[in-house]
């Protein structure tokens, strides 16, 4: 069972990995690359709009090469960490799924580790307000797990109370709140976080449906 998880994991989270970074390379890294000029002062926020950026600011404004190259190895290397995740996830629960199910699998994975917390702590552009690191970060992960847990007992439990629990475990990172900063500031337009924010959900969710049908693709009986 240990090498099927490996394997199937490993194999469609690289697959997934590199879908991902193509869709972040069109998509949402222009979006950054824009944000980043409002960030240092290049382009200055007014009401009287500017313009919208395009695909081909990738080669205009875009980070060097190695930075990109950084971002596809860490983008990649996530995925797989990701696949493994829901690889041995699937596998202690059933071994044999088919690319319909393995899809469901990467939906509830992306209710729990994206959208979920992205309720109280959205993608967020250089330049905008946050709290701190550590406070962030902890909420994350306990939005996480209690998601995790919550979902589990939705779907795998029959009891009456096993929906409460689940239903209270989900519910219950949001009841406290996550941290926010005091006010908000930034030098970038809204308009721009509304659409990264979108942009940055619908590819996470591709990712984890992808990583979702491969594993069943590479998965040996």
């Amino acid at each position: 069972m240990l090498m099927n998880i490996i394997r199937s994991g490993v194999f469609a989270g690289l697959v997934a990995g590199i879908v991902t970074v193509i869709l972040q390379l069109l998509f949402a890294v222009p979006i950054i690359a824009k944000s980043e000029l409002f960030e240092t002062g290049q382009i200055v926020f007014a009401n009287n709009g500017v313009p919208f950026v395009k695909v081909s600011d990738i080669v205009a404004q875009m980070r060097s090469i190695p930075v990109i190259a950084n971002t596809v190895v860490a983008t990649i290397l996530t995925c797989i960490g990701f696949g493994l995740i829901l690889s041995a996830g699937i596998q202690l629960r059933n071994t044999n799924i088919t690319v319909k199910q393995g899809a469901v699998w990467g939906i509830f994975a992306f209710m729990a580790f994206i959208l979920a917390p992205s309720f109280g702590l959205p993608p967020e552009l250089p330049g905008s307000g946050a709290d701190t690191v550590y406070g962030r970060q902890g909420w994350w992960f306990l939005t996480v797990l209690l998601t995790i847990f919550g979902l589990w007992n939705l779907a795998f439990k029959e009891k009456l109370i096993n929906i409460f629990i689940g239903v209270f475990l989900i519910a219950f990172p949001h009841i406290i709140g996550s941290p926010h900063p005091e006010a908000y500031i930034g030098p970038v337009p809204p308009e721009l976080s509304a659409h990264f924010v979108s942009i940055s959900l619908s590819i996470s969710m591709i990712m984890w449906i992808l990583i979702g049908m491969l594993i069943p693709m590479f998965s040996k009986d």
